[in-house]
C-alpha cells in the first residue's frame, strides 16, 4: 500500500539574542500553520538538520521520567494516520453544500 505525503520545508530565518522564546514559537507556528494551508502533512525546518543533539542527554529522561515502551500505544494511531485533509463536521458541511447550490441557482430578473 503506497501513501502520498507532501512535505514543505520552512526556513525560520535568523534568531537573534534579543528576541524573546514566544515570539521565536509565534514565528514557527506560523511558518507550520502556512504549510498546513498549502496542504502539507509535513513541514521540515532545515535549521534543525545542523542542530547539534546529544541522545544521551534524552536517556535520564525515557529510561526513568517517561517510559515509552509502557505507553506507546500503537492501536490508537489510526485515527491520527487514517484522517487526510480537515474534518468537517456534518452539520457544517450541509450548511456549506446548501451554499452552495442557492448561489448557482440564477438570479431572477428585477422588477
Amino acid at each position: 500500500m503506497s501513501r502520498v505525503l507532501t512535505v514543505g520545508a520552512a526556513q525560520m530565518g535568523p534568531i537573534q539574542l534579543a528576541d524573546a522564546r514566544p515570539e521565536v514559537v509565534e514565528r514557527l507556528v506560523a511558518l507550520l500553520r502556512s504549510g498546513a494551508v498549502a496542504g502539507c502533512d509535513l513541514v521540515v525546518f532545515p535549521e534543525l538538520a545542523v542542530a547539534e543533539v546529544d541522545l544521551d542527554l534524552c536517556a535520564g529522561y525515557t529510561g526513568t521520567l517517561f517510559d515509552f515502551h509502557r505507553y506507546r500505544r500503537p492501536e490508537v494511531y489510526g485515527r491520527i494516520t487514517a484522517q487526510r485533509g480537515p474534518e468537517v463536521p456534518a452539520g457544517v458541511r450541509a450548511a456549506l453544500d446548501d451554499n452552495v447550490e442557492s448561489s448557482a441557482e440564477p438570479k431572477g430578473e428585477g422588477p
